[in-house]
């Protein structure tokens, strides 16, 4: 369901077309060590030009295994065809705890443009940022997250038929820390020249 695509720079990034489009982590890009192990703390990057969803509620990407869901973050808007909406996450910990259901950020995502996603997810929390600067504020929990999950999954939720969206991602990086602002505005700005920024 995705096909090979290229971005504005004429460099090869990977096109979701809906319909259920999903990469897996394990036949794109290779895993890190800890995507096995109860990792308390991680960060997620993508550049990633996000079209437009299948549905409200679309998948942006989420980690899974066989001991179920570590996180999905999630596409909100008022209709599949919205172009405002933001992020939503679901985020659990390793006994299956719900730390959060709910908003992330508070900015539109910015549909139709090549975008820097940031999630610095922890003990206390979870920040997004977007194309290198701090979206709304950190939405707060107490617990310990999980991505023990053994797969993550870019483009929808396993075992769902819908919830894709259209776009396509070049970049997706997983770190086991939390970066920090300034390495995130640094990451933007190594990229940026490549997505026309």
């Amino acid at each position: 369901d995705s096909s090979s695509y290229l971005d504005p720079s004429g460099n090869q990034a990977w096109q979701m077309q809906g319909n259920h489009s999903q990469i897996f982590s394990n036949q794109v890009f290779s895993h890190a060590d800890f995507m096995n192990t109860t990792a308390s703390v991680y960060t997620l990057e993508y550049w990633v030009k996000i079209d437009s969803k299948e549905v409200n509620g679309s998948v942006f990407a989420n980690s899974w295994g066989s001991g179920g869901e570590s996180w999905i973050m999630g596409l909100y808007g008022a209709s599949s065809s919205a172009t405002t909406g933001g992020f939503q996450a679901l985020i659990k910990t390793a006994s299956d705890v719900t730390l959060l259901y709910g908003n992330v950020g508070n900015a539109a995502i910015g549909y139709g443009a090549w975008k820097h996603y940031v999630f610095t997810v922890d003990t206390t929390g979870i920040t997004s940022y977007i194309n290198g600067s701090v979206n709304g504020s950190k939405v707060t929990w107490s617990g310990t997250p999980h991505i023990g999950g053994a797969v993550t999954t870019i483009g929808g939720r396993a075992g769902y038929t819908s919830a894709s969206w259209n776009g396509a991602f070049r970049i997706h990086r997983i770190y086991s820390d939390i970066l920090t602002t300034a390495e995130i505005t640094n990451n933007f700005d190594a990229n940026k020249a490549m997505f026309g920024y």
